[in-house]
């Protein structure tokens, strides 16, 4: 029988995703209090085809990755702010990212420097249709 052992180093690097809303600065929790596992599962619950389940996890993702001080606030953000769905979509998106701590979708660079997974408009949970060549 074939066996594979696969070893890997413990990261000691911990970061602190932070985000931005209409200028009010969000802090996550330290990216290494997360395992890779969990943070697998609110991707899994974020892609699914149920539309409800998505929205739940979105809910319990920002419930679960921003500090527990500081939910009252976001709230009061979202709402006050009239923050859209799309946007919270994309933050939640964002915030899985930074967790995974590599990019699943084509990186491209912003104007400060940081780095975006996707446009907002494209939904990264169906896949492209075959191309088909015409030559």
């Amino acid at each position: 029988m074939a066996r594979k052992v696969f070893e890997f180093e413990a990261t000691l690097d911990s970061e602190t995703p932070e985000f931005e809303i209409k200028g009010e600065v969000f802090y996550c929790r330290p990216t290494d209090d997360l395992s890779s596992i969990e943070v697998l599962d609110y991707l899994a619950g974020l892609t699914g085809g149920d539309g409800i389940a998505r929205i739940q996890t979105m809910i319990k993702l920002f419930n679960e990755f921003i500090p527990e001080g500081d939910i009252p606030r976001f709230r009061k953000t979202v709402k006050d702010k009239k923050v859209p769905l799309s946007t919270l979509n994309e933050i939640a998106g964002w915030v899985l990212d930074e967790y995974l701590n590599f990019p699943t979708r084509a990186a491209e660079q912003s104007s400060n420097g940081s780095t975006t997974a996707a446009p907002p408009n494209v939904d990264v949970s169906t896949p492209p249709p075959d191309e088909t060549s015409t030559s």
